[in-house]
C-alpha cells in the first residue's frame, strides 16, 4: 500500500529555504561571472569551460501510487524536493551525471470506516491514521544535449538510480515504518539556456520505485567549474 504526506509548516519552510538557496546561488554566480570578466579584453580563451558542472535543483514531485476508489480518505501525491548534481563533460555534448535527489513523499490520511483500493484489493481504515511513503535516491546516468543556438539546447538523459524508500503508518497511539533499498531506471528530457558558465535549466524526469512511479519536474541552476 502506498501513502503520502501533508505539507505542514516545516515543509513550507523547507520549500522557502530551497528557493532562497536557488536565488542566492544564481545571484552569486552571475555576480562572479560579471566581475571575473570586467575590464578584460574579449579572448577565445575566456570562453572555455571546465569539464565539471555543479547543479542545484528545485523539484516538484508527483507520485503515481496506484491508490484508487477512495471513499472518505484524502490522497496527496504531490510534494517538493531538491537535487544536487555533479556533471563531467565527456565531449560531443555528452555529460556523465551523478546526483542526489530528494523525491519527497506521498500520503493517504483517513478516519475509521474510510476505504480505498490498492492493487485491486479493498482496504478499510479502522482508526484515524496517515499512511505515507517517502524516497530519496542516488543517480548515475548520461545526458546528451542538442544545440538549437549558441545559448539554447535541449537534452535527454537516462541511467540507474539507487533509492531508499520508507513506508509508514502514523496513528494517535502508535506509529510504525519500514525501509527498503533497491535500484531501478530513470529517464527524462529538458532544456537549457546558457549565459557563459551559467546555465538555467528545466527538466522532467521519471523514476521507478517499488511503491510506484514518480514524475519529477524541476528548475535548476548550473555552473561550470574552472577545472
Amino acid at each position: 500500500m502506498i501513502g503520502l504526506t501533508v505539507i505542514d509548516n516545516n515543509k513550507r519552510g523547507e520549500i522557502m529555504r530551497n528557493i532562497f538557496l536557488f536565488l542566492t546561488l544564481g545571484f552569486t554566480s552571475i555576480t562572479f561571472a560579471g566581475s571575473h570578466g570586467k575590464g578584460m579584453p574579449h579572448d577565445a580563451s575566456h570562453e572555455s569551460h571546465g569539464k565539471y558542472t555543479i547543479t542545484y535543483e528545485i523539484l516538484d514531485n508527483s507520485w503515481d501510487s496506484g491508490v484508487n476508489t477512495i471513499v472518505g480518505a484524502t490522497l496527496d501525491e504531490d510534494d517538493n524536493g531538491y537535487g544536487i548534481v555533479l556533471g563531467y563533460d565527456l565531449g560531443n555534448n555528452l555529460v556523465l551525471e551523478a546526483a542526489y535527489r530528494d523525491l519527497g513523499q506521498a500520503s493517504l490520511s483517513g478516519a475509521s470506516g474510510n476505504t480505498f483500493k490498492y492493487g485491486g484489493v479493498a482496504y478499510t481504515f479502522n482508526a484515524t491514521a496517515i499512511v505515507f511513503v517517502e524516497a530519496d535516491t542516488l543517480t548515475l546516468g548520461l545526458k546528451k544535449s542538442f544545440n538549437f543556438s549558441d545559448n539554447l539546447s535541449v537534452f535527454a538523459r537516462a541511467g540507474i538510480h539507487r533509492y531508499e524508500s520508507t513506508l509508514g503508518v502514523t496513528a494517535a497511539t502508535a506509529s510504525v515504518d519500514t525501509s527498503n533499498k533497491d535500484q531501478d531506471i530513470y529517464y527524462g528530457v529538458g532544456a537549457s539556456y546558457s549565459m557563459g558558465n551559467i546555465h538555467l535549466n528545466i527538466a522532467h524526469d521519471t523514476y521507478d520505485i517499488d511503491y510506484g512511479e514518480i514524475d519529477s519536474t524541476g528548475i535548476s541552476l548550473s555552473y561550470n567549474l574552472a577545472f
